[in-house]
């Protein structure tokens, strides 16, 4: 199993949320990424998830399909166009895209994407 952390910019999430529902396991995986806490230097905001799984990586990239419950497929296909999947070594990748950090710890997705919790970067 291969750890993932996806990053979204505030602006992507509702798509984001649309293609969690999309390809999670029901409906309210389309709250998936919640509140924005975590913040880059210039104050932009995003939400972040991270998860063990093997199958994401392969249902990212093959075409989308309609779930047994309602769900915007228009917002996830533009959700899954803004994915830029991020190795390990290879820098940050780009912060207006929806960041899918392969293969390493959550805590070095973020730190890579160069964000921190809000409460610190406030506090």
């Amino acid at each position: 199993m291969t750890r993932l952390t996806l990053i979204c910019p505030e602006a992507l999430m509702d798509d984001a949320n649309a293609l969690a529902a999309t390809l999670g396991e029901g409906p309210q995986d389309a709250a998936s990424f919640g509140n924005p806490v975590w913040v880059d230097a210039g104050g932009a905001r995003f939400a972040a998830i991270s998860l063990v799984s093997d199958d994401l990586l392969d249902a990212v990239s093959a075409p989308l399909g309609a779930p047994d419950w309602p769900v915007d497929l228009v917002a996830a296909e533009r959700a899954r166009a803004r994915i830029e999947r991020v190795g390990d070594g290879e820098g940050a990748g780009d912060p207006a895209a929806l960041r899918l950090f392969v293969g390493i710890s959550a805590p070095l997705a973020l730190s890579r994407a160069g964000l921190q919790a809000e409460v610190e970067a406030t506090g």
